[in-house]
C-alpha cells in the first residue's frame, strides 16, 4: 500500500467503548475509492520462497565482489524460473548490515519490463545464496502482444474513467528517453501524464500494455491499459498530492559560514505527543545522516522549514502555503491549547519538520540510506536517486475521499520521486487538535515510505499491494512509532496505543490496546482469517512484532540513544536493525510466514542472537514453528529452543490413499521447505488390519546420515565427520532444525542420497 489514512473519527466519540464489534478506530490504508470500481485493482502474483543451501565444498572463505554475487544471483533466478538471462534485468540491489546483499530482478519480454513480476535473491558476503523469493509463474502464460491502440488512446481511456476532459486541441505529446509525456490537461491533473510500454501479468496472461502514470491533487495513479483490448487491466494508487511552493515564502540565503545553534521547540523523541510536553532541542541533526544539516539544500542554510530531507509547509490554503521562518534558527513558537489548532500552525509545522528529519537520521543508521531508497534531495553520490526529499504538508486541506480533516497519509512513488505526507487537523475534541503534534501519527506515516521502498527494492513500490501485505504495512508503521517513543521507564507490561492524543483517549484508535497481556490483547494468527481486512491485519502483525521487541529488550536491555547506540547490541536497537533488514530480505507480496522467516534470517545475520526469543514471540501469537499458510494457530518453537520435537502437529500432512481397512498407520508430515522443521510422526487409527492391495509400495529405508545423526531435531556434529564439516561451515542445520535445506547439504557434502 502506498498510503495510510486515518478513518474519520468524528462519529466515534472519544471512548473505545463506542467502537462496534468487528470495526476499528484505525489508520485506514487508502487505495483510492476508484480501485476495484472505476479501476480494477493491481494484480500482484503471490511469491514463492526457497531457502537455498550453498555448495559448501566450493567456499573459499573469501568475500565475493558485488559483481560476482550479482552474477550468482542472476544465474540462480534463470535456473529456478527457466527464464533466459537475456529476459532478466536487475532493478536494484541493497545491502543489509552483516554482509547480506539483496538483488532485485524484473522480467523482460520483447525488451519491455513485466511490471508486476519480481524476484529477490539474498546473498551473503561469501557468495552463498541463502534465500530466493519470486513471483514468476510456473505455467506457460498466453502472451497478448498485438498493438491496436495508441498511447494517446490509453490516456483518453484513463481520463475518461476518471471523468476528466481530454481536449485533442490542447493536449501536447512529447517523447523523452523512450517514454511519452502528455500535457495541457484540466487543472485537476498535476504536471505531465507519463506513458511507457510494458507487459502486465494477469492470472493467466501476459499482455502488452501502456503504463499511464497520472497525478491528481489527492491521488497518484499508475494504470495499465491493454494495447490489444484497450481495456484497463489494473491500477495502483500511490496517493500523493502536489507541493505548491510559495515563492514569497522563500528566505534569502544566509551569508554566515558558521552558526552557533539550531533550536526547535518540539515534541522531542522519545515523547509521543503534545500531552507529554514539548522541549527545546538544540542541534539535533546528525552529521553522518544529514551532512548538510537540516536547512541546507546545497547552497547554504535557509532560515525556514526546508532542507535536504524535507520541505515542510502549512497547507490550509493550497494556493498560498506558508512556512515557519526564523532568521536566527530558533524555531520556538507558542501553543495555546484553549484555541483552535490552526491558530498555532507554526508550532505544529516545526514539530513535523523536526520529526521527519529525526526519523530520517535515525533510520539512516539502521540501513535506510541513499542506496536503499531513502528520501533526500542530494544523495552525495552514495547511490540511489536523489531529488526526492519528503514534501510534508502540515494542517493540509487536500481532499482525500472527500475528507480533509481527521486524516493523515503518505504517498510513496519509486526512488527519485518525492514522498509526500499530508497531516491534518482533527475536530473530534473541542477545541480541535493538530495531527502534526502527535509523533506516533507522523512516525506511522513516514514508515510507509520506508516499508514500500525496502520491500521489493526502491524501484518497485507495488510490493505491498495485496491485502495481507498491505495490512502488514500498517503493522510495521505502528511498531515503528513504538520503537521511537519507548522510554527507559517502560517495561513489557506498559501498554501502548496509536493516536491517543488526537482523539483525547488513552485507548487510541485501534480495536485493541497493544499489550503483551493476552487478556488485554488476545490476537493470534487465526484472527487474520476472521477479518481479512488491512486494518485488522495490521493490528495482528503489530501485536506480534510488539512481542518480539519486548523479548529482545528483556534479553539485552534498552537505550534511548537511538543513533549513538545503534550498534550497541541493546535489545531495542537490535530489534530495529532486524526489522529493517527483514524488510530488505523479504519477497515481493510478503505474507505472515515469509515476513517472519525474513526476520529470523535477519537475526541469523547478527549471529542468531535472538533466535529463540523471536520464535517464542511469534509462537505465543500462533505464528509458531509449524504454522502454515491456512492461518491456523501453531504455538511451537523449533526443537533448538526446546531440546525436543514440536508439541503441535504441522497442518500440511501427506495422507496416503486407504481402502476400507483397519490398521494403525504412520503418516510422515513435513512442513514446507521455507520453514525449518523436523519430520514428525502422527498416529492414525482405522478399524481393519490391512491396506488395500493397490496401495503404493513403501519407500526404501533411507541411509542418509541424518538417520543416525539427527538428535533433538537437528544434526549433531560429533556423530559423523561429514556432519562435522557441515556444522563447521554452515551451523544452520546443527542449531536450528532439519528440513530440505539440510537434506541438500547432506547430499552435496556427504554424497548421500536422502
Amino acid at each position: 500500500m502506498k498510503s495510510t489514512l486515518f478513518a474519520s473519527v468524528i462519529a466515534l466519540a472519544t471512548s473505545a467503548a463506542s467502537v462496534p464489534a468487528g470495526e476499528s478506530n484505525s489508520l485506514n490504508s487508502n487505495t483510492g475509492n476508484l480501485l476495484g470500481t472505476t479501476f480494477p485493482k493491481y494484480f500482484q502474483p503471490a511469491s514463492t520462497v526457497e531457502e537455498v543451501v550453498p555448495l559448501l565444498e566450493k567456499r573459499d572463505g573469501l568475500a565475493k565482489t558485488l559483481e560476482e554475487n550479482q552474477q550468482l544471483a542472476l544465474d540462480h533466478v534463470s535456473q529456478l524460473t527457466g527464464t533466459p538471462k537475456s529476459e532478466i534485468v536487475l532493478t536494484s540491489s541493497v545491502e543489509s548490515s552483516g554482509g547480506f546483499t539483496t538483488f532485485h530482478f524484473g522480467r523482460i519480454l520483447e525488451e519491455k519490463l513485466v511490471d508486476n513480476v519480481a524476484a529477490n535473491v539474498n546473498v551473503d558476503s561469501l557468495g552463498n545464496i541463502v534465500s530466493v523469493g519470486q513471483s514468476w509463474t510456473t505455467n506457460k502464460e498466453t502472451v497478448k502482444n498485438e498493438t491496436k491502440i495508441t498511447a494517446n488512446d490509453a490516456v483518453k481511456a484513463v481520463t475518461s474513467a476518471l471523468g476528466l476532459p481530454f481536449d485533442e486541441n490542447a493536449v501536447v505529446e512529447n517523447k523523452v528517453d523512450g517514454a511519452q509525456f502528455f500535457s495541457g490537461f484540466d487543472e485537476k491533473i498535476v504536471g505531465d501524464v507519463k506513458v511507457s510500454e510494458k507487459y502486465y501479468r494477469t492470472s493467466n496472461t501476459l499482455e502488452k500494455c501502456y503504463n499511464v502514470v497520472l497525478k491528481l491533487k489527492d491521488n497518484h495513479y499508475t494504470v495499465f491499459v491493454g494495447q490489444e483490448s484497450g481495456k484497463i487491466l489494473g491500477a495502483n494508487n500511490w496517493v500523493t498530492s502536489d507541493s505548491f511552493i510559495n515563492q514569497n515564502a522563500k528566505q534569502k540565503r544566509s551569508t554566515l559560514t558558521k552558526r552557533a545553534d539550531y533550536k526547535y521547540n518540539a515534541v522531542v523523541f522519545p515523547q509521543a505527543d503534545l500531552s507529554e510536553g514539548r522541549s527545546i532541542t538544540t542541534n539535533p541533526a546528525d552529521k553522518t545522516a544529514s551532512r548538510l544539516g537540516w536547512h541546507n539544500t546545497g547552497a547554504g542554510d535557509v532560515g525556514t522549514t526546508v532542507g535536504n530531507n524535507v520541505q515542510a509547509q502549512e497547507f490550509q490554503d493550497q494556493n498560498n502555503p506558508r512556512r515557519a521562518t526564523k532568521a536566527d534558527f530558533n524555531f520556538d513558537y507558542p501553543i495555546d491549547e484553549k484555541k483552535e489548532a490552526k491558530t498555532y500552525w507554526e508550532a505544529g509545522l516545526v514539530n513535523t519538520f523536526y520529526v521527519t528529519n529525526a526519523i530520517h537520521d535515525i533510520s539512516y543508521h539502521y540501513g535506510f540510506d541513499e542506496k536503499s531508497g531513502n528520501f533526500q534531495k542530494d544523495n552525495f553520490q552514495n547511490g540511489g536517486k536523489g531529488e526526492d526529499e519528503i514534501i510534508a504538508n502540515a494542517q493540509s486541506s487536500v481532499l482525500v475521499n472527500g475528507q480533509n480533516t481527521n486524516n493523515a497519509n503518505f504517498g510513496t512513488p519509486p526512488d527519485g520521486e518525492h514522498g509526500e505526507m499530508n497531516m491534518y487537523l482533527f475536530d473530534v475534541t473541542t477545541p480541535g487538535r493538530d495531527g502534526d503534534l502527535d509523533n506516533n501519527v507522523i512516525a506511522h506515516e513516514i514508515f510507509h515510505g520506508v516499508s514500500n521502498r525496502l520491500t521489493g527494492g526502491p524501484a518497485n513500490v507495488d510490493c505491498l499491494s495485496t491485502t495481507e501485505a498491505g495490512g502488514m504495512g500498517e503493522g510495521w508503521s505502528d511498531v515503528n512509532a513504538f520503537f521511537l517513543t519507548t522510554k527507559t521507564s517502560h517495561t513489557r507490561n506498559t501498554d501502548r496505543s496509536t493516536g491517543s492524543y488526537i482523539i483525547n483517549n488513552a485507548a487510541g484508535i485501534r480495536s485493541k490496546i497493544y499489550s503483551t497481556d493476552m487478556k488485554k490483547n488476545s490476537y493470534t494468527l487465526e484472527d487474520v482469517k476472521k477479518n481479512f481486512e488491512v486494518h485488522d491485519i495490521g493490528e495482528i502483525w503489530a501485536t506480534m512484532l510488539f512481542e518480539v521487541m519486548w523479548n529482545m529488550i528483556d534479553k539485552n536491555g534498552f537505550t534511548e540513544n537511538l543513533i549513538s547506540d545503534a550498534k550497541s547490541g541493546k535489545g531495542n536497537t537490535d530489534f530495529y536493525q532486524i526489522l529493517l533488514n527483514g524488510l530488505k530480505l523479504q519477497p515481493c507480496s510478503p505474507t505472515f510466514l515469509t515476513a517472519r522467516d525474513s526476520i529470523i534470517l535477519a537475526d541469523k545475520n547478527l549471529g542468531s542472537k535472538y533466535s529463540c526469543e523471536i520464535w517464542a514471540a511469534f509462537a505465543k501469537r500462533g505464528l509458531g514453528f509449524g504454522a502454515t499458510k491456512d492461518y491456523k494457530n501453531n504455538f511451537d518453537v523449533p526443537p533448538s529452543c526446546t531440546g525436543k520435537a514440536p508439541t503441535s502437529t504441522p497442518t500440511e500432512a501427506v495422507t496416503p490413499t486407504l481402502a476400507a481397512t483397519t490398521t494403525t498407520e504412520a503418516i510422515l508430515t513435513t512442513p514446507p521447505a521455507s520453514k525449518t522443521a523436523v519430520t514428525t510422526t502422527v498416529a492414525k487409527t482405522t478399524t481393519t488390519l490391512s491396506k488395500a492391495t493397490t496401495q503404493k509400495p513403501q519407500p526404501t529405508t533411507s541411509t542418509c546420515v541424518h538417520d543416525k545423526c539427527l538428535t533433538g531435531g537437528f544434526l549433531q556434529a560429533s556423530c559423523d565427520s561429514c556432519v562435522a564439516k557441515i556444522c563447521a561451515k554452515d551451523p544452520y542445520c546443527c542449531t536450528t532444525g532439519w528440513n530440505k535445506r539440510c537434506k541438500r547439504a547432506v547430499q552435496t557434502v556427504c554424497n548421500q542420497k536422502c
